[in-house]
Formats: C-alpha cells, sequence, structure tokens
C-alpha cells in the first residue's frame, strides 16, 4: 500500500489509487477527537481502500483467516516470554487486506492481504535453550520414566525455548503446505493442537515412526519432551486458553474363555479387552490428560459421543468433529484448544457498519466492517522482510500480533512469516501510540484432512506401516489424521477453538503364508 498520512487529521494522499490495497493501514493520530469516538455523525472521506482492493488472492474471508488461532499457540507462558507479560500471536494475511485501517508514514507499504494462519509468537529461542542439556536427559517416554527426577528439574525451564521454537517452525511447515493443497482458499488451524495430538501419538510410536514424527514436530533433541509438553500445556491453562485431551477406545476380542465352573470341552465365551497397552493408557493420562472412554461399537453412538466432547471443549464452537468412523476402528485420539479473549480496547458495536470489500477488480461483496478512530496500537515496520507488525492486547496477559507484507513483497506468506519469526519481535514493540482501525466482523471455521500434508512433511508412514508397537500389540496404522478450526471476531473480542483428531488407530489386514497351503 501507497500512502502518505496527514496525522493533523488532514486525510491520506494516494501515490497510486488503481494498485491493489491502496488506502491506510496503520497511522499514528497525534491529537483525539471526541466526537468522532462517541461515534456522532461527522463527513468523512471516502476511503480508497475499499475502492482499490484489487488483490492477487480472490478470497474474501482470506484477509482474516486465522486472527486468533495462533493465539491458542502464545499465550505467555513465564519461561518463555523474556521478562514481557504480553506474548501472542496472528498472522494477518498478505494479500486481501486486513482492514485495519490507518494512515501510513511517508512512503510505507502495507496491507493486510492473502493467506491465513495465525502465527505462533514466542520470544526467541534462545529463551530457555541457553543452559547445557545435562548429559542422560531422555527425549522418549521411557527415558522419561527412568530419569524422572532428572525430568521435574529440568523440563519447563530448560526445555520451553526449544518447544516455543519447535511450534513456530511447525507452523510455518505446515502452513507451507496448506497453502500449496489449497491454493486460493482459506486456511485456519492451530500448530498447538495439532503438535500436541503428534506428540501424543508419539508415545506409542517406536523406532523410526518415532524418530520421524520427532523430527517433522522439531522436537526431536527437546529433553524431556512428554514432561516438558505437560508444564507448558499447564502454563497456558492460566491464560483464556483451555487444552484438552481424550481417547475413545473400542474393546476386541481377546478369545474363548471356559465359563466358570465348566470343564474343559464345554462351549466358550470370547472375553473382551482394551487393544491398547496400559502403559500406554497410563502416559496418555499423566502427560496429555487424556482419559480413556470405551466406544459402544454402535458407530451413530460413538460419533455423537466424540462430538458432543468436542463440542464440549470448544464450548460448541467446534459441533461437529466427526461424520463417520471407520468399521474397524480401534482408538481415536482426540485434542481440543478454546480460546476466548476481550479487547483491551473494544469496538464500538454502533461504528460498526456495511462497507464493500473487494475481491478483484471486477467483483466485491458487502461485509459488517467494525472501527474505531482511536485504538492504542503499538507497531513497527521491518526491512526485511518488508512488512508492517503490530500487536492488539487483550485483557490480562495474551495478545496477538498481526502481520502486515508489504504488496511489493515477492515471497509467499509462508516465507514472510519464517523470516519474521527469526526475530525476537518481543523487544521491538514500541509504545502504544493512537491508531485508526477498521477490521472485518468474522465468523470462520475450516477442515483440514492432515493425511497428504503430513506425508509431504515425511510421516506417510502412518497411513501404511508404522511401528506403534507401543501403542497396541500387532499390526496397527492410522486411519486419518483430521483438523477442524473456528474463529469468531467481534467488538467485543475473540472466540477461537481447533480441535485435533487421529481418527481411530485401526488394525491392519494381514495375510501370512507361514507354513504349506492346500490348493
Amino acid at each position: 500500500m501507497q500512502g502518505v498520512f496527514a496525522p493533523q487529521g488532514g486525510g491520506l494522499q494516494q501515490k497510486d489509487p488503481q494498485r491493489c490495497g491502496d488506502g491506510p493501514l496503520f497511522g499514528v493520530s497525534k491529537e483525539s477527537d471526541p466526537a468522532r469516538e462517541a461515534g456522532e455523525e461527522e463527513e468523512e472521506e471516502e476511503d480508497p481502500f475499499y475502492k482499490s482492493q484489487t488483490c492477487k488472492r480472490s478470497s474474501l474471508l482470506r484477509c482474516l483467516m486465522a486472527l486468533l488461532l495462533w493465539t491458542l499457540l502464545a499465550a505467555c507462558l513465564p519461561a518463555l516470554c523474556a521478562g514481557s507479560d504480553q506474548v501472542t500471536a496472528a498472522a494477518v494475511p498478505p494479500e486481501d487486506g486486513l482492514l485495519l485501517q490507518a494512515g501510513t508514514e511517508p512512503g510505507s507499504q502495507g496491507a493486510l492481504q492473502g493467506p491465513t494462519k495465525l502465527p505462533p509468537h514466542f520470544p526467541d529461542e534462545d529463551a530457555g535453550q541457553g543452559e547445557k542439556v545435562p548429559d542422560g536427559l531422555p527425549n522418549s517416554l521411557e527415558g522419561e520414566e527412568e530419569g524422572e527426577e532428572g525430568c521435574r528439574d529440568w523440563a519447563l525451564s530448560g526445555s520451553a525455548g526449544q518447544i516455543a521454537s519447535a511450534m513456530r517452525a511447525l507452523g510455518v511447515d505446515l502452513l507451507r503446505e496448506m497453502e500449496a493443497e489449497k491454493g486460493t482458499g482459506n486456511t485456519i488451524f492451530s500448530p498447538l493442537s495439532i503438535a500436541l495430538a503428534l506428540s501424543h501419538l508419539s508415545l506409542g510410536a517406536a523406532n523410526e515412526t518415532q524418530k520421524h514424527l520427532l523430527e517433522v514436530l522439531h522436537m526431536d533433541s527437546v529433553p524431556c519432551l512428554h514432561q516438558a509438553l505437560r508444564e507448558v500445556t499447564q502454563h497456558l491453562h492460566q491464560t483464556a486458553l483451555s487444552i484438552a485431551g481424550r481417547l475413545f477406545l473400542k474393546k476386541v476380542r481377546k478369545g474363548p474363555q471356559p465359563i466358570r465352573g465348566q470343564g474343559t470341552g464345554h462351549r466358550s465365551l470370547p472375553s473382551r479387552r482394551l487393544p491398547v497397552k496400559d502403559k500406554f493408557l497410563e502416559a496418555s493420562q499423566r502427560f496429555y490428560g487424556a482419559k480413556p472412554v470405551l466406544l459402544s461399537g454402535n458407530s451413530t453412538a460413538d460419533l455423537n459421543a466424540i462430538n458432543s466432547w468436542v463440542k464440549e471443549a470448544t464450548n460448541g464452537k467446534i459441533p461437529i468433529m466427526l461424520t463417520e468412523l471407520p468399521p474397524n476402528v480401534l482408538m481415536v485420539l482426540l485434542n481440543a484448544v478454546y480460546f476466548q479473549g476481550f479487547w483491551k480496547t473494544k469496538f464500538d458495536p454502533l461504528l460498526t457498519e456495511r462497507s464493500l470489500f473487494h475481491l478483484d477488480k471486477e467483483t466485491a461483496v458487502s461485509v459488517e466492517m467494525m472501527k474505531r478512530y482511536i485504538f492504542p496500537l503499538s507497531w513497527f515496520t521491518m526491512e526485511s522482510p518488508e512488512a508492517k507488525v503490530a500487536k492488539f492486547p487483550f485483557k490480562g496477559n495474551t495478545s496477538f500480533v498481526a502481520i502486515v507484507p508489504s504488496l511489493d513483497q515477492q515471497k509467499n506468506f509462508a516465507q514472510v512469516l519464517s523470516e519474521v519469526l527469526q526475530h525476537n519481535l518481543q523487544t521491538s514493540f514500541p509504545e502504544e501510540r493512537s491508531t485508526r482501525v477498521k477490521m472485518p466482523k468474522l465468523h470462520l471455521e475450516d477442515h483440514t484432512d492432515l493425511n497428504e500434508v503430513l506425508t509431504w512433511l515425511g510421516l506417510g508412514e502412518l497411513f501404511s506401516v508404522p511401528d506403534l508397537s507401543r501403542l497396541a500389540e500387532g499390526p496397527l496404522t492410522v486411519s486419518s489424521i483430521k483438523h477442524r478450526a473456528a474463529l469468531e471476531l467481534s467488538e467485543e473480542g475473540v472466540k477461537a477453538a481447533a480441535a485435533t483428531s487421529v481418527l481411530g488407530v485401526r488394525s491392519a489386514s494381514v495375510f501370512s503364508l507361514d507354513r504349506p497351503s492346500s490348493s
């Protein structure tokens, strides 16, 4: 976006009104206007932003695809915040304007645009990583059990920074692959939910499968991983974020057992047992709070039970997680996260009005636009990559960070996000200044089957011949891994939810030629 901001209310002068996204984005208003803030009518110069928003991608919702799902990941942790009390994140897409509206400084660029994902914003990975990892600290379940005492002292202080860095890297990887898969479509997801589901699954993985899972999670070098993740989630619970896990299990036939009181040779009844190893169940509850619940065998009743749990865990934001179950499902592993944040500075509902949003040169749609003429906002401009970054605080100790790439930026959003997150954003934000802000009122939902995305990242074996021998006996394979996310943005604040399911771990069919056959 090209524009010159007149700080005394002199309006906006466009340099190139035909360019995509021309119009104000961030600007500083040195003097407040009580009449405007009170909502009194005042003639206002027509906003060129709505006339010329002809961006590269043709999706209205892409402009805010995930204003906050990354807040689910980035709530402030004492060990991660490096002394700051505000950490959170959101990435605002690079191509369809976010409609965060304010004047710009001369020569500045920027319009909230395009892709869609809320980046995790944790401080530099140096936080918590400066200490040398003591010899012998484990990064597997078996090792953690053996070194419980050492892990107890090390987990959060020593591993939190590494977990933060790993979450950021995973988020960029997922965004890159999801963008490639969906093209111009919206993408809303929570790397936190996906990471917790995969790390939970890694409890049951062994050998190469476990190694590949931890590599994709960027957590292969994190000591005391599961205990550290438990500490992280416990600290996140102290914010406006809630995290929950659950295991739904099917009982399987163990084999015929003689009826009590009858001798051999009499009829027998099949006994039933849980297909999952006790050690995995115990670790699931201990590290991920995932209580095991039995499936009834009735697909309709089981689906209702699973969806009801997700609906409750996400405060009703995700009412339907699954629409069907595989006939031979043995286990459904679920993770759900929910965030509700209230703006520290709210938008006035009386100022919300419908405005045109241009998808391209030929197409425009009418959307509800929230606005505030004086919004205390901390923001700055980055040179590499060319982007504007702003922090919107919630009540409490969380906020979200909007990343606004320059329109001249040739890199895709995943590349921009990766470069931005290499900086220590927490030390870069200046003091808040009065800024004029506009943004759409949104309610977005998205669902993704992660099989293909995770296969591209190197986890294709999960869906073919994984080694899940620490989870259950016999050949097992993952049917599918699904993710759903929802985002609601209003004058009061933000509600965001996400859930990830490892859709049953099911038995694989086996045909063995281990003895002579007759023909």
